[in-house]
């Protein structure tokens, strides 16, 4: 046993050895930070629906987007697939619903909900609503569908699909406005 530590002492007293033990070590701390830098801003983000309603030919999700990348995204289109149609969402902000509130016969406020405009930008590491509005459908999803099918466009890379979740019973309030 002493042996073979004299002998690692005597290799380690060689300077172009520790030299070579550093340039190692460095090698592996800057392959283990390029995996770390490559991992946090490459394009990860997650799209929840948070309501939905649909009625005539009109469907518009209450969705978050959360971007886990350190870096800003911007979502400049979203695509509806259902069945063979492919139905992009109003990128220009649209009046959705308008709420007015009365005492008598007078008007105390009025409300407008709008679309969200597109692109949609995230910043790194938050998440951000949006409101999605997509017209002109020929047919609304069925009551009994649990996820929607969206193709996703960013900034950054090609178009992501994602089946997105409904959220529970939201056929029963899918008309309400």
């Amino acid at each position: 046993m002493q042996t073979i530590l004299k002998n690692a002492l005597a290799w380690l007293q060689d300077w172009n050895h520790i030299t070579q033990i550093i340039a190692i070590v460095g090698f592996l701390i800057s392959i283990y930070n390029l995996t770390i830098s490559v991992m946090t801003q490459r394009k990860n983000f997650d799209i929840r629906i948070y309501g939905i309603k649909s009625y005539k030919d009109v469907t518009f999700l209450n969705i978050g987007v959360e971007n886990k990348s350190r870096l800003a995204i911007a979502i400049t289109q979203i695509t509806l697939i259902y069945g063979d149609e492919r139905i992009p969402c109003t990128a220009v902000p649209t009046l959705v619903c308008t709420n007015t509130l009365r005492e008598g016969n007078s008007v105390i406020s009025v409300k407008q909900t709008f679309s969200s405009p597109l692109p949609l930008t995230v910043s790194g590491m938050t998440a951000q609503s949006a409101l999605v509005l997509f017209e002109n459908m020929k047919e609304l999803p069925a009551d009994e569908a649990t996820f929607l099918t969206v193709e996703v466009c960013t900034n950054r890379g090609r178009p992501v699909r994602m089946k997105l979740e409904l959220p529970v019973d939201w056929a029963f309030q899918r008309k309400v406005p």
